[in-house]
């Protein structure tokens, strides 16, 4: 696994090209690619995971990547397949979020689909009518995600079989919170693992703040206090910030390879 991460991580490594012409005494010698891919370490994977500035700490317990992976069942990366809506004998909806695998990091299965329950959709017979809850976590139809997952399979409860701990989205490649700030992962000074900070500016896609639930979109809002992801706003000097794009997905994905490789 950590030859495919190699690998991967290779790609535009301008610091580490950089780092291996200064071992080699200066610009008389062109590194070939199969030198730079043979001496890539830990300490570069690190160093193209941190590249960016003006982040911000995600302020909660589960900011470690490999406390999360850890205490997740289930860790996968997948796509938003399709949302469907059910309703029990009172009426009362539920929406059956479906995501298409690509890749299972972490849990047992060969099933390729998993389909997260929650509480909430559109009114059975009034489309204009929602109902939404505080704990859900809402999806909309074509968008990646790599999920961090709760599993009961014995439940006899369809809302407690899967449960979001974490979340993040896939856009571009790249990895940002629910809400569209840039994801990076930086070392820890116990130099076994990587916490998560994130940038004060959200990416200004449509995607980031539209729900759509049935017939309907919804808008966020971000207020003062943040998301549930722990930004906090700034004020006019974040709002005049550049955009941040986070961490590649690879990078991020082949980081959770490594944290469930070291535990077992």
């Amino acid at each position: 696994m950590t030859e495919r991460i190699k690998a991967i991580l290779f790609l535009g490594l301008s610091l580490h090209c950089g780092a291996v012409l200064s071992q080699l005494g200066g610009e008389e010698y062109e590194p070939t690619p199969e030198y730079l891919d043979a001496t890539f370490d830990k300490n570069d994977a690190q160093r193209v995971a941190a590249g960016f500035s003006a982040a911000v700490p995600i302020d909660n317990d589960t900011s470690m990547l490999g406390g999360m992976t850890e205490a997740a069942d289930l860790v996968v990366r997948g796509q938003v397949l399709s949302q469907e809506y059910d309703y029990d004998e009172r009426g009362v909806p539920s929406t059956h979020t479906t995501f298409l695998i690509s890749e299972k990091l972490k849990g047992e299965g060969s099933k390729n689909q998993l389909t997260l329950v929650q509480r909430g959709g559109p009114a059975q017979n009034d489309p204009d009518k929602i109902m939404m809850t505080s704990h859900a976590h809402y999806f909309n139809v074509g968008e990646e995600e790599v999920l961090f997952l709760e599993t009961d399979p014995v439940t006899t409860s369809p809302f407690l079989r899967v449960a979001v701990m974490s979340r993040y989205r896939v856009f571009q490649d790249r990895v940002y919170s629910e809400d569209g700030h840039g994801v990076v992962v930086v070392p820890l000074q116990n130099g076994r693992d990587f916490g998560l900070k994130q940038s004060e500016v959200r990416n200004p896609d449509p995607s980031f703040k539209n729900i759509y639930i049935g017939t309907q979109r919804f808008e966020k809002k971000v207020g003062s206090e943040g998301s549930r992801f722990g930004t906090r706003n700034r004020g006019k000097a974040a709002a005049k910030g550049a955009v941040q794009e986070g961490v590649d997905v690879n990078v991020f994905v082949g980081l959770i390879w490594e944290s469930v490789g070291s535990a077992q």
